[in-house]
């Protein structure tokens, strides 16, 4: 605060520019957003930049570097899923832009007012963080797989994840081999 004669003005600091009331000190600097604090440490942090407001708006939990948590959502200055631009005014963030590959797992951005959706491919289904795809199809396990021919199959149906994952070489109709680590 500077005092002039008969009044006073804000001035912020590096980094913070004043709101539209001119009396109040906004953040846009750009940092890392980090998903996840686990035992007091910051971690899985997303791709790029963003600002706090963007990042504790959106899906993040923590922000910069050195990572500090998020503060509540009733002292932000707009609602979940909005930033502030410019210090005057909330607008919608568009998560699909801002946080590149946010919906994983080939999952397709759908941004929404204040908010945003993945949509999944024929076949694969969210799981419940509302991001992931995953196959949850159940066909025949196959215990060998030779010259792209399946062969020897397991009783039961299996998900391509139990299948691949445990003993099988290769699953579905039409059967595909599983994926193999070099």
């Amino acid at each position: 605060c500077i005092n002039t004669p008969g009044s006073f003005k804000c001035k912020c600091a590096v980094g913070r520019i004043l709101d539209s009331t001119g009396r109040i000190c906004i953040d846009n600097r750009q940092g890392t957003c980090w998903l996840s604090i686990i035992n007091g440490k910051c971690e899985n942090n997303l791709p790029g930049l963003l600002t706090q407001s963007e990042c504790c708006s959106s899906i993040g939990q923590a922000w910069g570097s050195p990572c500090a948590p998020c503060p509540p959502q009733s002292e932000l200055h707009c609602p979940k899923g909005y930033t502030f631009k410019n210090g005057v005014t909330c607008v919608d963030i568009n998560e699909c832009e801002r946080i590149p590959n946010i919906c994983k797992g080939g999952g397709q951005c759908v941004n929404t007012e204040g908010s945003f959706t993945c949509t999944c491919p024929s076949g694969l289904s969210l799981d419940p963080t509302g991001r992931r795809c995953i196959d949850l199809r159940r066909s025949n396990c196959y215990q060998d797989y030779a010259r792209m021919f399946c062969s020897l199959p397991f009783m039961g149906l299996y998900t391509r994840s139990d299948c691949c994952c445990s003993l099988g070489a290769a699953w579905g109709d039409p059967c595909t081999s599983c994926p193999r680590d070099a």
